[in-house]
């Protein structure tokens, strides 16, 4: 197993398996769960400006279902002009903004109407991991900077027989 001394080929390894294993639970789970709470007002932005090319907030307002309508209730403000304000920062909107396009494309083929399920909500989860592992990867190349390899590997290793032994402990105190 020469190939995977190499912590890099590591690296990859596991990013491709943390990033392909939640998709897929998302994709073959019987229901997808919509996109809620503080996520549902941050992706708002996406849906609101790209598909009802609505500044204001009211064609958004009056396309929410109930459920929609009561994640919205205190995430978009109304103004006294009869506008929405959202109260999140447009920044996380717009990082998932590559991964809501490819779900929209996706989209042409499936058909759905719902821009808060289904592929739109699995678009989010990519984006997620997608950016926690390029979080990752800098990460490392800053510690690298700092640290030699094979230190980190030692660092890395004492973690996970730790986590290890947590772990061990954690089920022996279940049964």
């Amino acid at each position: 197993m020469k190939i995977l001394k190499n912590s890099r080929t590591i690296f990859v390894l596991i990013s491709l398996v943390v990033f392909v294993l939640p998709i897929f639970m998302r994709i073959f789970a019987r229901s997808w769960n919509p996109i809620t709470s503080d996520g549902f007002g941050y992706y708002l932005y996406l849906p609101q400006i790209l598909k009802f090319k609505d500044i204001s907030g009211t064609k958004t307002w009056d396309f929410l279902t109930d459920a929609e309508y009561g994640e919205a209730t205190g995430r978009l403000i109304k103004l006294e002009n009869g506008n929405f304000l959202n109260k999140y920062p447009i920044g996380t909107a717009l990082l998932v903004l590559p991964f809501y396009i490819a779900a929209d494309l996706i989209n042409n083929f499936v058909g759905q109407n719902d821009y808060f399920k289904g592929i739109y909500s699995i678009s989010v989860t990519a984006a997620a991991i997608f950016y926690c592992i390029l979080g990752l990867y800098f990460l490392r190349k800053t510690l690298l900077k700092f640290f030699k390899e094979k230190d980190l590997k030692e660092a890395y290793d004492k973690a996970m027989s730790m986590v290890n032994e947590d772990v061990d402990k954690f089920l022996l105190f279940q049964r």
